[in-house]
């Protein structure tokens, strides 16, 4: 098969503008530019990119990297050291103060669970108006205060 997919044309294009296709691989992607007008408009716009580019003036000023100097260089290396020297020193204080929440108080807990089994007994209600198969041994067992009674 000596055709070529666009797809793979695409990509030859950029090796054959660096001059890096061997001869059977340029003549085939010339086949196809010839035989395929949009990856030859693909193959004109990269040449057009390439002249412009090269077609840009030399930069007039080119500034240099600053030499460091090796006392500005210790600097550097002292003030990162302190930097992690603080970061370290940051996370183990705050790791000791930090905040742990308070134990939420009986009567909150007490309340909480009320809510919860009337919750639980408000929706096992409406299942069984929806008609859904709820066991209600099951519901009196886990909800004794929402249901009035305490037998299993």
């Amino acid at each position: 098969m000596n055709e070529l997919l666009c797809d793979a044309t695409q990509d030859l294009i950029e090796l054959s503008l660096d001059g890096e296709l061997t001869a059977e691989e340029e003549a085939r992607l010339q086949a196809h530019l010839a035989a395929c007008p949009p990856c030859a408009c693909e193959m004109a716009l990269a040449l057009r990119i390439r002249r412009e580019l090269r077609a840009l003036p030399a930069a007039a000023h080119v500034v240099p990297f600053p030499q460091l100097s090796a006392r500005r260089g210790s600097l550097r290396l002292v003030l990162a050291a302190a930097m992690l020297a603080l970061a370290v020193t940051g996370t183990i204080v705050l790791e000791q103060v930090r905040i742990r929440p308070a134990k939420p108080a009986p009567p909150n807990i007490a309340q909480a669970t009320a809510e919860a089994r009337y919750a639980l007994a408000y929706v096992g209600k409406v299942g069984r108006r929806a008609g859904l198969d709820l066991r209600d041994g099951l519901l009196r067992r886990r909800l004794p205060l929402a249901t009035g009674t305490d037998e299993p």
